[in-house]
């Protein structure tokens, strides 16, 4: 079997996606918003291996894998952004209650 780059941009796309679905166990929001890039990267790197074998149907599966993972990522983080802002105004909400 001979090992040309797009063989590899495979492999190191199931790494990635390994990587990040094992590291999505883990049940704190705070760290599963860094599984997406992995997912995200390893589905991009899998459809670059798809091309190449010209794997129509792989290639709309991991395409629309990859539209999830975005999907995934926007909400989790918007969700982080959300979670920041609470913590922020509650730390304000003690501080003016300090001053009074």
């Amino acid at each position: 079997m001979e090992l040309n780059i797009f063989r590899i941009l495979g492999i190191l796309g199931l790494i990635f996606i390994i990587f990040g679905t094992l590291s999505g166990e883990n049940k704190l929001k705070k760290k599963r918003r860094f599984l997406y890039p992995f997912l995200i990267l390893g589905g991009l790197l899998l459809i670059a291996h798809s091309f190449y074998f010209k794997d129509t149907v792989f290639i709309i599966l991991q395409s629309i894998f990859v539209i999830i993972a975005i999907i995934g990522f926007i909400k989790v983080n918007e969700n982080y952004i959300q979670m920041i802002e609470r913590q922020a105004e509650l730390e304000l909400k003690k501080l003016k209650k300090g001053r009074l």
